[in-house]
């Protein structure tokens, strides 16, 4: 009596779960990827870690761009000595108008390789040995030539897009991981879902046949022999409904901390289709090599190390570059003063005591490195996808022959049964087909479980 009070409550607790799950929300799992990626707490720490590197390369490119300021002030010299012709000077140059008496204004423009200063004196108060003047000068500096175009400033903007690009792909990569693992946690799900409902059916099933034996035994036509263990098969199969019901909850928590919802959310997610994989283990090579971020990654350091090496090397070469300054006085009586001047700079080392050419060589080697962790890693990836494919191949079979040893299990169990009704089989005929059917359906449930999950193992593999 105790064990069918058992029987009656998982019985009834099953079907209260599977009212609930018909009641309670169903998620997709593209909605479940929706909302990861919306309020995970994983994926707002990728976003606040890449929005970083961009914050970053934004003040590279800032500081390495064209500047301008400005200064306002006011001069004013004292005469210490009686020699005039000491201070005509200071009509052959900005740095010498600079000490011009009264309001003075300047203003200069930088960029990577050009220098443009502005100097304007408005009005200077006359003196012993000047009228009352004002005074403009403009001085220019442009390199032509570095080695580097655009200069080691330009190529500290260029590493850092590189640097930012790296950030993004390992975000990219980082932020696939994270879908990974939520298919994962969706499709663990979503086998806890079909394995409830298998397990409640096999408790049926089982019941059914406890009930059969014991109706039999009451008669005197069964042994206790076959009710004992009817009765521990029935017993089996309602631990087997708890442990799939507990088994249902956990990867429902797992899920919802991926989701980023509370632990206790109730919902129940939707059938959904096998992975789509390609169709040819070729294809899918082709596609790993394509995708892979480690691979992105390795070519990024290898420009990144390009870079290094063209400066380098551009510090061999001359450095060409032109100046040139334009300084004029006028005095308010009218006579004017000016002076041009312009040069041409050519500039290169001459002894190093062989440190360039040794860095150089080290730069070498390190990009001759790249190449060779580019060719193992792919040799590595096109073999970690073709041992991925080829289980999953070896899955799909097993899914096949597990699908049909549970029709074949089904179909023997129905056979016994009729012969039991018609007295041509014993009782415990009966328990083996119905244990036997039951197992091949949990074994069938398992391989398709396992073969989405090599699916996706597969997809993994390829970078997706």
């Amino acid at each position: 009596m105790g064990k069918r009070f058992l029987l009656l409550s998982a019985s009834l607790s099953l079907t209260i779960l599977v009212a609930a799950q018909e009641t309670v929300p169903i998620i997709t799992l593209d909605q479940c990827i929706d909302a990861a990626l919306s309020n995970g707490d994983e994926n707002r720490i990728l976003e606040y870690s890449l929005e970083t590197s961009r914050a970053q390369h934004a003040l590279n490119v800032s500081r390495n761009s064209i500047g301008l300021s400005g200064a306002l002030g006011y001069g004013q010299s004292f005469q210490l000595t009686d020699n005039q012709a000491l201070f005509t000077s200071r009509s052959f140059g900005i740095a010498a108008a600079a000490s011009t008496v009264g309001a003075q204004a300047t203003a200069s423009l930088s960029s990577p390789l050009t220098t443009v200063n502005l100097y304007m004196a408005p009005y200077a108060p006359a003196t012993s040995y000047a009228k009352d003047s004002s005074t403009v000068g403009l001085q220019l500096n442009q390199v032509l030539w570095n080695g580097y175009l655009g200069g080691t400033t330009q190529a500290t903007v260029d590493k850092s897009f590189l640097a930012l690009q790296a950030k993004q792909i390992g975000t990219d990569s980082s932020r696939a991981a994270l879908v990974y693992r939520i298919r994962q946690a969706y499709y663990a799900m979503l086998s806890a879902q079909r394995t409830v409902k298998l397990r409640g059916e096999i408790l049926d099933k089982q019941k059914g046949v406890l009930a059969q034996i014991t109706a039999v035994y009451e008669l005197r036509q069964a042994s206790a022999v076959d009710l004992k263990a009817a009765q521990i098969n029935a017993r089996g199969a309602e631990i087997d409904v708890r442990g799939a019901q507990h088994d249902l909850q956990m990867a429902r928590i797992r899920l919802s901390n991926l989701m980023g919802r509370p632990q206790d959310s109730d919902f129940a997610v939707a059938e959904a289709q096998d992975p789509q994989i390609p169709a040819t283990l070729a294809d899918a090579v082709a596609e790993g090599l394509r995708r892979r971020a480690d691979l992105k990654l390795i070519e990024l350091n290898r420009r990144s190390a390009r870079i290094d090496l063209d400066l380098l090397r551009g510090q061999a070469t001359p450095t060409v570059s032109v100046n040139g300054t334009i300084y004029a006085a006028v005095d308010w009586t009218g006579k004017t003063a000016s002076l041009v001047n312009a040069g041409m700079k050519v500039a290169m080392p001459l002894l190093d005591a062989g440190a360039e050419k040794n860095q150089e060589d080290a730069l070498q080697r390190q990009m001759d490195g790249y190449e060779a962790q580019t060719s193992q890693l792919s040799k590595s990836i096109s073999a970690d996808i073709q041992d991925a494919f080829g289980l999953l191949q070896i899955q799909k079979d097993r899914l096949e022959v597990a699908g049909l040893t549970a029709e074949n299990t089904d179909l023997q169990y129905r056979i016994v049964k009729t012969q039991y009704d018609n007295g041509t089989a014993s009782g415990q005929d009966l328990i083996t087909a119905a244990v036997n059917a039951a197992n091949a359906r949990a074994a069938n449930e398992k391989a398709r479980s396992d073969t989405q999950l090599a699916a996706l193992q597969l997809l993994n593999a390829m970078g997706y």
